[in-house]
């Protein structure tokens, strides 16, 4: 009986994936809007926060996308994403994605040469 339940319990859902060391991770680069002026070195200031891009499967209507979707902004334009919408930016989507795929590639060499 136990197994059978096994077979048919639902797989967990795309926007539960949740990972704090790579939100960490992602709040080391700057903000993702190009013509930002929050510089480097004041990142380790908090000025830097990450956001859910919503852009991609796994998000929806109050469901968070998973943390490996999370892009940095400084605090002005996180603001601003959410009162303005992604579109205020007119960031090209594939930017938006190929930086994703970006920071990602970098987590992944950092967690194999022994980062946590």
């Amino acid at each position: 009986m136990d197994m059978q339940y096994s077979i048919f319990k639902p797989m967990p859902k795309e926007g539960n994936l949740r990972d704090r060391n790579y939100l960490n991770w992602i709040l080391g680069y700057p903000c993702l809007i190009p013509s930002c002026q929050v510089k480097n070195d004041l990142i380790s200031d908090g000025l830097i926060a990450y956001h859910h891009f919503k852009g991609l499967k796994g998000g929806g209507m109050s469901i968070k996308p998973p943390d490996y979707h999370a892009i940095p902004l400084c605090n002005e334009h996180h603001n601003l994403w959410h009162r303005m919408g992604e579109r205020y930016f007119d960031l090209d989507r594939e930017y938006i994605i190929s930086k994703m795929a970006k920071y990602l590639i970098d987590y992944i060499i950092h967690l194999k040469d022994g980062g946590k």
